[in-house]
């Protein structure tokens, strides 16, 4: 296998720009560094591309065009400033061994429980979002039907509905951060100073005169 494929499935763009102090925003856009500008325009990534100057390529191109180096100094270098587990031979490497395989399949790995981790904390931004969402319609139908006739309160779907919505929202609680579960009660059991809004304000006192929670 050739020691610039090698390399370029040890290491990316991204990483070897930050080892070299590139500062990458959000969405892995960056100020380039092969040209004068003050605006990121630069994306990076497992390779990089210019929408400015053009210039593009991957780990290997990046350090060749940063240091003005051939491709296989460039190589050497990333090999020795990464302390990557590959000896450089020339242009052919040989068949990697034991300890190159193993540190490649840690790496894949390692990224790959990176990824999971932050596809999971994307889902549970969402799942508390809506289930904020959710309390707040909840909050908004009981105060409404708080004043309804009970005939209306049992025909309406409506309503069991948001009955059955917030016993799903309790169990999720169950799940959650202490600091990330929706409460229910009011502002006033728990202890914070503020004004209801006007769907709140009856809800709040009826339930509190009853002594139980939403």
């Amino acid at each position: 296998m050739s020691i610039f494929r090698e390399i370029k499935e040890c290491i990316t763009a991204r990483e070897v720009a930050e080892g070299y102090g590139l500062k990458i925003l959000d969405k892995g856009m960056a100020c380039c560094p092969f040209h004068d500008g003050r605006h990121p325009s630069m994306k990076i990534d497992s390779g990089f591309y210019c929408f400015a100057c053009g210039a593009k390529g991957d780990a290997i191109n990046y350090v060749a065009k940063l240091f003005s180096l051939s491709q296989i100094d460039a190589a050497k270098k990333l090999v020795k400033d990464f302390n990557l587990p590959l000896k450089v031979y020339g242009g052919k490497n040989k068949k990697p061994d034991i300890e190159t395989i193993r540190w490649r399949k840690q790496k894949r790995q390692e990224e790959k429980t990176v990824l999971i981790k932050e596809r999971f904390r994307r889902w549970k931004l969402e799942q508390i979002n809506m289930l904020q969402e959710a309390s707040s319609d909840i909050e908004k139908i009981r105060a409404h039907y708080m004043r309804a006739p009970p005939d209306e309160i049992f025909k309406s779907e409506e309503y069991t509905q948001a009955v059955k919505a917030e016993s799903n929202i309790e169990h999720c609680n169950r799940f959650m951060e202490h600091e990330k579960q929706i409460d229910h009660r009011s502002y006033k059991e728990q202890g914070i100073e503020r004004a209801p809004m006007r769907h709140e304000g009856y809800a709040a006192r009826e339930i509190e005169a009853r002594g139980r929670r939403i």
